[in-house]
């Protein structure tokens, strides 16, 4: 599982038990150095992603393979 991924889903289940607007900020301090440069590198791979794959229902499943495909994160 990319940072990408984890920090989003950690988001959601904060998200879910407060149900309200959250700040993602305390979970990208939380990250070391390396991994707040892996996430950003991530992030705008999945920002450039979106307008050509954004609709499809497997768009994070593009996102993820991606992000492995292009030596972003390592497995």
């Amino acid at each position: 599982m990319s940072i990408l991924a984890r920090i989003d889903a950690e988001f959601n289940k904060e998200k879910l038990l407060h149900n309200d607007d959250l700040d993602m900020r305390p979970l990208l301090d939380a990250l070391s150095p390396d991994e707040l440069r892996t996430w950003t590198k991530e992030a705008e791979l999945c920002e450039s992603l979106y307008p050509e794959f954004g609709g499809r229902p497997d768009f994070y499943d593009i996102v993820e393979r991606e992000i492995y495909a292009r030596g972003i994160e390592t497995a």
